[in-house]
């Protein structure tokens, strides 16, 4: 069974339509309704025809000015149901994207008529770039825009669309180039899940193996448990048995990046269940016995320390840094973003304590 609308298909690229059956996904229904309690809104056709043309030209000062007259940024602008931002990402027009994501009243979490996200659609284009030329068009950029400020994929049919097609066709420059840019500019752990689950799925459709694809991911998944609050470790940690699930070419490398990921996840407050420690004793006997060690021995003072401020938080701890009362030295906030993991992965973690 496959996602065979119309409207999906024209959502992707035509070249690879036939190669690629989608699952069905439910039916949308909108998130979060307009408040617009408090705005002078100008008559509704004038309105979505101003702001259309607006972006379907690239004006950004006129943009701005009917900004100024505080217009209704998320009414849909056509069939598609396509919001300003929606359309502004859709055609590549990267300063408007960062004008209209700076507003207040913009939802980011809209909808188009296909059910994908404004992250979706950039993630289709950006894939859809990797293959065609596309004259002064920088989808990449726009993701990178959308990631800085905590944009999520919501359709899971673009990433396991984008993932699947480009590990058949063999096109790791997508994949690789998408985990650098995560690497530095993402903090999204729906995006880090997603991204791992369809890697790990559609595995058997790549000719070769996918260790390098692994372990540059796994700098992403390290990077999220070093800026992670407490609710988000869970997500992140759940995801990281998609490493453990996928076939290795050189098992010696997987053994790296588990052990590498188990020492940050334990370093960053994560406790070692019987049920998790029964799971990796399945794939890796060592690694299980290296974390019940953990889980027994007595952890000193610092490192509780750090955890129950980990816990506690409700942002990335960078940002808590910038909302503590009073400067934080150097030294333990290094500490608490696990900067002295990185000197104990070069030992044997068999001797190490926290």
């Amino acid at each position: 069974m496959g996602n065979n609308t119309s409207q999906w298909y024209s959502c992707v690229p035509k070249h690879v339509l036939t190669s690629c059956t989608l699952p069905k996904e439910p039916p949308w229904q909108e998130q979060q309704s307009l408040n617009n309690n408090h705005k002078q809104l100008i008559p509704s056709n004038q309105a979505t025809d101003n702001l259309l043309q607006a972006i379907v030209q690239d004006d950004c000062s006129e943009l701005q000015q009917l900004m100024d007259t505080n217009i209704d940024l998320n009414i849909p602008l056509n069939d598609n149901n396509e919001t300003a931002l929606i359309l502004a990402v859709r055609l590549g027009h990267t300063n408007q994207v960062k004008t209209l994501i700076n507003q207040p009243s913009c939802d980011k979490n809209k909808l188009n008529i296909k059910n994908c996200s404004t992250f979706d659609i950039a993630l289709i284009y950006a894939y859809n770039q990797c293959t065609e030329v596309e004259d002064n068009v920088n989808y990449w950029e726009i993701i990178k825009i959308l990631m800085s400020t905590s944009f999520d994929p919501i359709c899971k049919d673009a990433m396991l669309y984008v993932v699947r097609t480009a590990l058949k066709y063999g096109n790791t420059d997508f994949i690789n180039q998408l985990s650098e840019i995560a690497i530095k500019y993402c903090t999204s752990c729906k995006f880090h899940e997603l991204l791992l689950l369809q890697l790990h799925r559609h595995q058997p459709v790549f000719e070769g193996p996918m260790d390098d694809i692994f372990t540059t991911l796994s700098k992403f998944t390290i990077k999220l448990l070093c800026e992670c609050s407490g609710s988000e470790l869970v997500p992140i940690v759940n995801s990281m048995k998609y490493y453990l699930e996928s076939h290795w070419h050189d098992k010696q490398n997987k053994l790296h990046v588990s052990k590498k990921l188990a020492l940050y996840a334990t370093a960053s407050g994560w406790h070692w269940s019987t049920q998790y420690i029964d799971y990796i004793s399945r794939v890796d006997p060592y690694l299980s016995s290296w974390c019940v060690m953990t889980s027994k021995t007595v952890p000193s003072l610092h490192h509780l320390c750090r955890c129950a401020y980990r816990k506690t938080l409700t942002c990335s701890v960078s940002i808590s840094f910038e909302k503590f009362p009073q400067a934080i030295p150097r030294v333990i906030q290094e500490y608490i973003c696990l900067k002295d993991v990185e000197l104990l992965c070069r030992k044997n973690l068999q001797s190490i304590t926290f």
